[in-house]
Protein backbone atom coordinates (compact mmCIF):
# COMPACT_ATOMS: atom_id res chain seq x y z
CA UNK A 1 0.00 0.00 0.00
CA UNK A 2 1.56 3.27 -1.04
CA UNK A 3 2.05 5.97 2.00
CA UNK A 4 -0.02 8.27 2.17
CA UNK A 5 1.44 11.79 3.31
CA UNK A 6 -0.64 14.19 5.95
CA UNK A 7 -1.57 17.76 5.65
CA UNK A 8 -3.00 20.11 7.77
CA UNK A 9 -5.07 23.42 6.52
CA UNK A 10 -3.41 26.60 8.09
CA UNK A 11 -6.68 28.04 8.08
CA UNK A 12 -9.19 25.88 9.94
CA UNK A 13 -6.64 23.07 11.44
CA UNK A 14 -8.46 20.27 9.31
CA UNK A 15 -6.26 17.03 8.50
CA UNK A 16 -5.93 15.24 5.71
CA UNK A 17 -3.75 12.33 3.93
CA UNK A 18 -3.06 11.77 0.10
CA UNK A 19 -1.48 9.13 -1.72
CA UNK A 20 -0.64 10.77 -4.84
CA UNK A 21 2.15 13.25 -3.60
CA UNK A 22 -0.40 16.47 -4.04
CA UNK A 23 -2.18 18.50 -0.98
CA UNK A 24 -5.94 17.41 -1.20
CA UNK A 25 -9.18 19.48 -3.25
CA UNK A 26 -12.01 21.17 -1.41
CA UNK A 27 -13.21 24.86 -0.19
CA UNK A 28 -12.08 25.39 3.30
CA UNK A 29 -14.82 26.98 5.83
CA UNK A 30 -12.21 29.56 7.22
CA UNK A 31 -11.26 30.22 3.62
CA UNK A 32 -12.53 33.71 2.47
CA UNK A 33 -11.50 35.20 -0.05
CA UNK A 34 -8.87 32.52 -0.37
CA UNK A 35 -11.59 29.40 -0.53
CA UNK A 36 -9.11 26.56 -0.45
CA UNK A 37 -7.84 24.79 1.75
CA UNK A 38 -4.23 26.13 2.60
CA UNK A 39 -2.60 22.79 3.12
CA UNK A 40 1.01 22.51 4.80
CA UNK A 41 3.02 19.12 5.20
CA UNK A 42 2.47 17.91 8.91
CA UNK A 43 5.92 16.60 8.74
CA UNK A 44 7.44 19.44 8.36
CA UNK A 45 5.88 22.11 10.51
CA UNK A 46 7.85 23.44 13.02
CA UNK A 47 7.05 23.37 16.76
CA UNK A 48 7.27 27.29 16.84
CA UNK A 49 4.30 27.21 13.71
CA UNK A 50 1.75 24.63 14.91
CA UNK A 51 0.17 27.04 17.36
CA UNK A 52 -1.55 28.89 14.25
CA UNK A 53 -3.06 25.56 12.96
CA UNK A 54 -4.57 24.63 16.18
CA UNK A 55 -8.46 24.69 16.06
CA UNK A 56 -8.60 27.42 18.21
CA UNK A 57 -6.49 29.32 16.64
CA UNK A 58 -7.88 28.71 13.61
CA UNK A 59 -9.43 32.03 11.19
CA UNK A 60 -8.75 34.27 8.40
CA UNK A 61 -5.31 35.33 7.32
CA UNK A 62 -3.57 37.95 9.22
CA UNK A 63 -0.67 40.06 8.61
CA UNK A 64 0.80 37.94 11.25
CA UNK A 65 -0.36 34.03 9.84
CA UNK A 66 1.27 35.54 6.48
CA UNK A 67 4.51 35.92 7.67
CA UNK A 68 4.11 32.73 9.63
CA UNK A 69 3.48 31.42 6.15
CA UNK A 70 6.76 32.79 4.80
CA UNK A 71 8.50 31.99 6.78
CA UNK A 72 7.61 27.89 6.73
CA UNK A 73 8.03 28.44 2.64
CA UNK A 74 11.20 30.08 3.58
CA UNK A 75 13.20 26.80 4.42
CA UNK A 76 11.46 24.80 1.46
CA UNK A 77 12.35 24.25 -1.93
CA UNK A 78 9.43 26.57 -3.15
CA UNK A 79 11.12 30.23 -2.27
CA UNK A 80 8.74 31.53 -4.39
CA UNK A 81 5.69 30.86 -2.50
CA UNK A 82 7.60 32.57 0.92
CA UNK A 83 7.91 35.68 -0.63
CA UNK A 84 4.63 35.92 -2.03
CA UNK A 85 3.22 35.50 1.66
CA UNK A 86 5.70 38.17 2.89
CA UNK A 87 4.68 40.44 -0.11
CA UNK A 88 1.53 40.24 1.03
CA UNK A 89 1.99 41.08 4.51
CA UNK A 90 4.20 43.88 3.56
CA UNK A 91 1.74 45.85 1.56
CA UNK A 92 -0.66 45.42 4.52
CA UNK A 93 1.71 47.18 6.56
CA UNK A 94 3.72 44.00 8.71
CA UNK A 95 6.85 45.16 9.64
CA UNK A 96 7.86 41.92 9.46
CA UNK A 97 6.96 41.14 6.00
CA UNK A 98 8.78 44.22 4.66
CA UNK A 99 11.44 43.48 6.47
CA UNK A 100 11.68 39.83 4.96
CA UNK A 101 11.15 41.45 1.15
CA UNK A 102 14.36 43.73 1.58
CA UNK A 103 16.49 41.00 2.74
CA UNK A 104 14.94 38.59 -0.50
CA UNK A 105 15.60 41.49 -2.76
CA UNK A 106 18.61 42.07 -1.75
CA UNK A 107 19.56 38.30 -1.41
CA UNK A 108 17.83 37.22 -4.32
CA UNK A 109 16.27 34.84 -2.43
CA UNK A 110 13.00 33.89 -4.23
CA UNK A 111 12.88 36.99 -6.21
CA UNK A 112 15.30 38.50 -9.08
CA UNK A 113 17.86 40.19 -7.08
CA UNK A 114 16.65 44.18 -6.56
CA UNK A 115 18.88 46.88 -4.81
CA UNK A 116 15.96 49.42 -5.74
CA UNK A 117 13.11 47.31 -4.44
CA UNK A 118 15.51 46.42 -1.18
CA UNK A 119 15.78 49.95 -0.48
CA UNK A 120 12.13 50.64 -1.02
CA UNK A 121 10.85 48.00 1.66
CA UNK A 122 13.75 48.71 4.02
CA UNK A 123 13.32 52.57 4.18
CA UNK A 124 9.29 51.51 4.17
CA UNK A 125 10.35 49.38 7.21
CA UNK A 126 12.53 52.25 8.45
CA UNK A 127 9.64 54.42 8.19
CA UNK A 128 7.60 52.75 10.73
CA UNK A 129 10.53 53.35 13.36
CA UNK A 130 12.13 49.21 12.96
CA UNK A 131 16.13 49.92 14.57
CA UNK A 132 17.21 47.02 12.55
CA UNK A 133 15.64 48.84 9.05
CA UNK A 134 16.99 52.47 10.01
CA UNK A 135 20.88 50.70 10.21
CA UNK A 136 20.50 48.98 7.32
CA UNK A 137 19.35 52.14 5.24
CA UNK A 138 22.59 53.50 6.47
CA UNK A 139 24.37 50.59 4.84
CA UNK A 140 22.81 50.63 1.66
CA UNK A 141 23.98 54.23 1.28
CA UNK A 142 27.44 53.35 2.41
CA UNK A 143 27.77 50.55 -0.05
CA UNK A 144 25.07 51.69 -3.05
CA UNK A 145 24.86 55.56 -3.27
CA UNK A 146 21.18 56.38 -4.48
CA UNK A 147 19.22 58.75 -4.34
CA UNK A 148 16.51 57.08 -2.11
CA UNK A 149 18.96 56.44 0.88
CA UNK A 150 20.74 59.84 0.00
CA UNK A 151 17.12 61.55 1.15
CA UNK A 152 17.02 59.04 4.10
CA UNK A 153 20.48 59.91 4.91
CA UNK A 154 20.12 63.66 5.15
CA UNK A 155 16.50 63.55 6.88
CA UNK A 156 18.55 61.26 10.08
CA UNK A 157 21.54 63.55 9.53
CA UNK A 158 18.86 66.29 10.15
CA UNK A 159 17.61 64.51 13.59
CA UNK A 160 21.05 64.08 14.75
CA UNK A 161 21.81 60.60 13.92
CA UNK A 162 26.00 60.82 13.96
CA UNK A 163 26.20 58.29 11.59
CA UNK A 164 24.31 59.57 9.26
CA UNK A 165 26.01 63.12 9.34
CA UNK A 166 29.05 61.12 8.92
CA UNK A 167 28.13 59.03 5.38
CA UNK A 168 26.55 62.88 4.31
CA UNK A 169 29.47 64.30 4.62
CA UNK A 170 31.24 61.50 2.89
CA UNK A 171 28.55 62.35 -0.13
CA UNK A 172 29.63 65.56 -0.35
CA UNK A 173 33.57 65.10 -0.23
CA UNK A 174 33.32 62.25 -3.41
CA UNK A 175 30.81 63.59 -4.99
CA UNK A 176 28.62 60.91 -4.89
CA UNK A 177 24.58 61.53 -6.24
CA UNK A 178 25.27 64.99 -4.59
CA UNK A 179 27.36 67.65 -6.19
CA UNK A 180 31.04 67.72 -4.92
CA UNK A 181 31.27 70.02 -2.34
CA UNK A 182 34.61 69.76 0.38
CA UNK A 183 33.70 72.80 2.18
CA UNK A 184 30.11 71.15 2.91
CA UNK A 185 31.93 67.86 3.81
CA UNK A 186 34.16 70.04 6.18
CA UNK A 187 31.39 71.35 7.92
CA UNK A 188 29.83 68.21 8.42
CA UNK A 189 32.89 66.06 9.53
CA UNK A 190 33.76 68.60 12.00
CA UNK A 191 29.81 68.22 13.46
CA UNK A 192 30.68 64.69 14.15
CA UNK A 193 34.35 64.96 15.70
CA UNK A 194 33.11 67.83 17.68
CA UNK A 195 30.68 65.27 19.35
CA UNK A 196 32.79 61.69 19.47
CA UNK A 197 36.70 63.01 20.33
CA UNK A 198 37.71 62.92 23.38
CA UNK A 199 37.88 66.25 24.99
CA UNK A 200 41.04 68.41 26.86
CA UNK A 201 39.55 67.48 29.94
CA UNK A 202 39.93 63.35 30.14
CA UNK A 203 43.73 64.17 28.24
CA UNK A 204 44.67 66.85 30.80
CA UNK A 205 43.11 64.89 33.79
CA UNK A 206 41.24 68.22 35.03
CA UNK A 207 44.54 70.23 35.15
CA UNK A 208 42.94 73.21 33.58
CA UNK A 209 41.03 74.08 36.33
CA UNK A 210 42.76 71.92 38.96
CA UNK A 211 44.89 75.25 40.09
CA UNK A 212 48.93 74.61 41.31
CA UNK A 213 48.42 71.14 42.37
CA UNK A 214 47.46 69.82 39.36
CA UNK A 215 50.08 72.09 37.56
CA UNK A 216 53.19 70.04 39.43
CA UNK A 217 51.42 67.17 38.56
CA UNK A 218 51.08 67.60 34.48
CA UNK A 219 55.02 69.46 34.80
CA UNK A 220 55.89 65.75 35.93
CA UNK A 221 54.15 64.42 32.77
CA UNK A 222 55.84 66.68 30.71
CA UNK A 223 59.15 66.42 32.08
CA UNK A 224 58.46 62.76 30.77
CA UNK A 225 56.54 62.50 27.75
CA UNK A 226 56.19 59.20 26.05
CA UNK A 227 56.38 59.68 22.78
CA UNK A 228 55.07 56.36 22.10
CA UNK A 229 51.62 57.24 24.65
CA UNK A 230 49.27 59.60 22.38
CA UNK A 231 47.79 60.99 25.35
CA UNK A 232 51.16 62.20 26.80
CA UNK A 233 51.68 63.59 23.68
CA UNK A 234 48.26 65.38 23.31
CA UNK A 235 49.08 66.31 27.32
CA UNK A 236 52.09 68.58 26.30
CA UNK A 237 50.10 70.21 22.66
CA UNK A 238 47.84 71.59 25.47
CA UNK A 239 50.49 72.90 27.27
CA UNK A 240 51.84 74.46 24.84
CA UNK A 241 49.26 75.48 23.05
CA UNK A 242 47.75 77.24 25.90
CA UNK A 243 50.87 78.27 27.90
CA UNK A 244 49.56 76.31 30.92
CA UNK A 245 51.35 73.58 33.15
CA UNK A 246 55.17 75.80 33.28
CA UNK A 247 55.67 76.58 29.67
CA UNK A 248 55.44 79.42 27.26
CA UNK A 249 52.86 79.33 24.82
CA UNK A 250 54.00 78.07 21.92
CA UNK A 251 51.58 77.52 19.14
CA UNK A 252 54.55 75.66 16.99
CA UNK A 253 55.03 73.96 18.97
CA UNK A 254 51.85 72.69 20.20
CA UNK A 255 50.74 71.83 16.90
CA UNK A 256 54.30 69.29 16.53
CA UNK A 257 52.99 67.68 19.29
CA UNK A 258 49.46 67.19 17.74
CA UNK A 259 50.52 66.19 14.58
CA UNK A 260 52.71 63.26 16.52
CA UNK A 261 49.89 62.59 18.84
CA UNK A 262 47.31 62.35 15.85
CA UNK A 263 49.47 60.33 13.38
CA UNK A 264 49.81 57.70 16.42
CA UNK A 265 45.67 57.77 16.02
CA UNK A 266 44.42 60.52 19.28
CA UNK A 267 41.29 61.80 18.08
CA UNK A 268 41.30 64.93 20.40
CA UNK A 269 44.83 66.26 18.64
CA UNK A 270 43.47 64.94 14.66
CA UNK A 271 40.20 67.24 15.53
CA UNK A 272 42.87 70.32 16.52
CA UNK A 273 44.74 70.41 13.80
CA UNK A 274 41.49 70.19 11.80
CA UNK A 275 40.01 73.08 13.74
CA UNK A 276 43.87 74.89 13.05
CA UNK A 277 44.46 74.22 9.00
CA UNK A 278 40.16 75.11 8.67
CA UNK A 279 41.52 78.72 10.38
CA UNK A 280 43.97 78.84 12.06
CA UNK A 281 47.42 80.66 10.93
CA UNK A 282 48.44 77.55 8.74
CA UNK A 283 45.29 77.60 6.96
CA UNK A 284 44.82 74.43 4.57
CA UNK A 285 41.28 73.16 3.69
CA UNK A 286 42.52 70.17 1.73
CA UNK A 287 44.26 69.09 5.20
CA UNK A 288 41.65 70.49 7.31
CA UNK A 289 39.14 68.19 5.71
CA UNK A 290 41.29 64.84 6.09
CA UNK A 291 42.16 65.87 10.08
CA UNK A 292 38.32 66.24 10.46
CA UNK A 293 37.29 63.49 8.85
CA UNK A 294 39.77 61.39 10.55
CA UNK A 295 38.48 62.48 13.80
CA UNK A 296 35.40 62.23 13.06
CA UNK A 297 35.33 58.38 11.95
CA UNK A 298 38.10 57.09 13.99
CA UNK A 299 35.65 59.06 16.85
CA UNK A 300 32.50 57.49 16.13
CA UNK A 301 33.77 54.06 15.71
CA UNK A 302 35.19 54.06 19.56
CA UNK A 303 32.01 55.75 20.60
CA UNK A 304 29.99 53.68 19.15
CA UNK A 305 31.37 50.59 21.40
CA UNK A 306 29.70 52.09 24.59
CA UNK A 307 26.43 53.81 24.58
CA UNK A 308 26.34 57.55 23.61
CA UNK A 309 23.75 59.65 25.39
CA UNK A 310 24.81 62.91 23.06
CA UNK A 311 23.09 60.67 19.55
CA UNK A 312 19.35 60.40 18.96
CA UNK A 313 18.51 56.64 18.46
Amino acid sequence: MKQQDRYICFLCGERRRSSNGEPPAGKCPQGGEYKSHIWLDDKRIPRRYREYIRNKEAGPLTPERMCALGSYYKNSPDMKKSSEWFLKAGNLGSVEGMLAMGSAYLDGSGVTKDIGEAIKWYQNAANKGNRHAKQVMLELHEKYNTGATLEYVKKEANKGKLKAVLLLARSYEEGKVVAQDKTKAMELYRQVAEKVTIGPSFMIGGAMIGGALWDGIIMDVLAQTNENNVYDMTRRGYAYEHGTHGVEQDKNEALKWYQKAAEAGGTYAMFVLGNEYASGEHQDKEKALMWYRKAAEKGLASAKKKPSPWESS
